[in-house]
């Protein structure tokens, strides 16, 4: 197989996952891009930054926060200013977030064709993607 057809093979991967994760993304408010965002938003974690959100969904500021305001319209996130560095605004999740992040995540495994692997063939799929995604 050429790289053209395994890339095509993966793009429409892609887009199928996506086809069968929107109903869940939007019975949550949310749309694809929205679901994305939530989902780099941890829950360990109190200080991203909207510079660091732009980075991970690879556009500019100003649209991170378009992406961000619909978060906190929907009460997943929360942000707010940075005591040390009043020009850095940081993002966290609100426990509806935090629920909302955990049905998605469970919606997301349960439509994923991963499922039909096994747990060696996803070890062995993930090592492909390490690879491939730097």
């Amino acid at each position: 197989m050429d790289i053209l057809d395994a890339t095509l093979r993966m793009q429409e991967l892609a887009l199928r996952i996506n086809d069968d994760f929107l109903p869940f993304a939007t019975r949550e408010g949310l749309t694809l891009v929205t679901a994305h965002a939530l989902w780099k938003v941890h829950p360990e974690r109190a200080d991203l930054t909207m510079s660091e959100m732009a980075a991970q969904l690879g556009c500019n500021a100003s649209n991170a926060t378009f992406v961000v305001k619909q978060l906190e319209t929907r009460g997943f996130v929360e942000r707010r200013a940075d005591p040390a560095d009043g020009r850095r605004t940081f993002i966290g999740l609100t426990e509806d977030g935090a629920r909302a992040r955990k049905r998605l995540g469970r919606a997301l495994t349960s439509v994923s064709p991963l499922k039909a692997l096994t747990e060696e063939q996803r070890a062995s799929f993930v090592s492909i993607l390490d690879v491939v995604s730097d």
